[in-house]
Formats: C-alpha cells, sequence, structure tokens
C-alpha cells in the first residue's frame, strides 16, 4: 500500500524495495477525488466499439490521476525523510502505456496504437548522481539498472540500443 511505502525509510539499513501497484488498471475502483465508484466492471481486453472505448477512457484518466496523487505523495514523503547527502534512488515505471484502442484491436494492430502501448512511463530520481552528461531522455528500460549501476557503483555495463519489440 502507499502508506507502506511512505514507512520504508524507518527500516535501518540499505535496502532494494520493488512494489507493483496495479493501478489505473481495471476496475477502476477511484474516481480522480480518491471516491469510490460503483461502476460496472469493464472487461477492458473485450473493448471492440467505440463507444466502449469512449465510456472507459475518462474512467481510466480519473484513476490515472487518482494514482499520480498518491504516488506522488508517498515519493515526496519518502524523500522528506532523508537527508540531502544521503536520498534515496527512485524509479517509477510502468510495464506499459495506455491502450485507448481497447486490446480486441490488436488482431489489426497500427503503428500509433503500439506507439502508445510502449509509451511507458520511465522516470527517476537519481539524486548526486556526478556524470548527469550520460543521461539521455529516450533511456528504455532495458538501461535503467546499466545507467544507474554505471553511475553509483562505477561499473562499465554497455548501454543496449533502446528498441521496442511486439510478437503476435
Amino acid at each position: 500500500s502507499f502508506e507502506s511505502l511512505k514507512e520504508i525509510p524507518s527500516i535501518d539499513g540499505p535496502k532494494f524495495v520493488f512494489t507493483h501497484i496495479n493501478a489505473p488498471h481495471p476496475p477502476y475502483l477511484y474516481d480522480r477525488f480518491g471516491n469510490d465508484t460503483n461502476y460496472k466492471p469493464i472487461d477492458h481486453l473485450a473493448l471492440k466499439t467505440k463507444e466502449e472505448i469512449e465510456i472507459a477512457k475518462p474512467r481510466f484518466i480519473d484513476y490515472l490521476l487518482h494514482t499520480n496523487n498518491l504516488i506522488k505523495d508517498a515519493i515526496n514523503e519518502i524523500i522528506s525523510k532523508y537527508d540531502v547527502d544521503n536520498q534515496p534512488v527512485i524509479i517509477l515505471a510502468s510495464d506499459h502505456g495506455p491502450t485507448s484502442v481497447g486490446i480486441a484491436a490488436w488482431d489489426n494492430i497500427k503503428l500509433e496504437n503500439l506507439k502508445e502501448r510502449m509509451g511507458i512511463l520511465n522516470a527517476f530520481y537519481f539524486p548526486n548522481i556526478n556524470n548527469e552528461s550520460n543521461f539521455y531522455n529516450s533511456i528504455s528500460p532495458v538501461n535503467t539498472f546499466r545507467f544507474l549501476f554505471n553511475n553509483y557503483f562505477n561499473t562499465n555495463i554497455k548501454i543496449l540500443p533502446d528498441s521496442s519489440y511486439f510478437s503476435t
């Protein structure tokens, strides 16, 4: 839970924390203000019509906005509990981008749909980094930890091409 994440700084010693937040995946439980919704569950894997997609999209956006607020609050609280010289490294990444066309359309996939689906959130908080010149905006998940290890642990792990693949 987000409240549990905020308590991580109180645990003594070095730590590697991984959490998987299954939001904003359906069911869309909360609106943008964190209020419970009473939406009839949507099978997001079976969205086929434009009407079905138009019903799901604002629900997704509301749930995303609520989730973003919870994440920002947790990260800000975590960072605030550390000294300036001992800040945590934070990587915030999604497993995939949105699917505004519905998964059912994947049998007739278009390039813009692939770009949307593969366009993930990939954000970093890398404090006290000595070599920001090696950082680049198009970094993909294949290089996230390579960049981290090279810059914090003085390794020399080769940076790979930032590519995405799709298979049916």
